[in-house]
């Protein structure tokens, strides 16, 4: 089944950094990544592997800063 993506809303298809308040801009990423992953899984034929390639590309994941990472190492 082919799906064009017209159906996905704009809080989906675009990320707005101002949307997301709080954090370092990669929590801020993650958050809209995750809400992103599962309306795609609720509510396309495929889940997330039916969202359009390039929305992958156009917002690649921010580096995530160290302070963030190191206790887990």
């Amino acid at each position: 089944m082919a799906f064009d993506g017209s159906a996905i809303p704009a809080s989906v298809s675009d990320f707005v950094m101002a949307d997301w308040p709080g954090g370092s801009e990669y929590q801020r990423w993650a958050a809209w990544d995750a809400a992103r992953t599962a309306w795609a899984e609720a509510n396309l034929p495929n889940g997330v592997a039916s969202l359009p390639i390039e929305m992958r590309e156009r917002f690649p994941a921010p580096d995530q800063p160290w302070s963030e990472v190191a206790h887990t190492i």
